[in-house]
């Protein structure tokens, strides 16, 4: 996972399990990666962040059913 430059805060979105999968959208594949927040938060923290804040949710009805996670991190 490569994240951007150390500056400022970063909130990245991710859902919660790791793994692939593939959907159709607007007519052509599409490859989708999800990362744990875990595994977001050990890159965050190798990168120089520091985690402050982790959020996981279930999803919304009209969501995919993935869990999401939202992580809060500072340089």
């Amino acid at each position: 996972m490569e994240l951007p430059a150390r500056t400022g805060h970063r909130e990245p979105p991710c859902d919660a399990g790791a793994r692939e999968i593939e959907t159709r959208v607007t007519g052509g594949p599409v490859d989708f990666r999800f990362f744990d927040a875990d595994t977001v938060a050990k890159a965050l923290t190798e990168a120089g962040f520091t985690v402050e804040a982790t959020l996981e949710r279930a999803p919304y009805p009209q969501e995919a059913e993935t869990r999401r996670g939202y992580l809060l991190a500072r340089a």
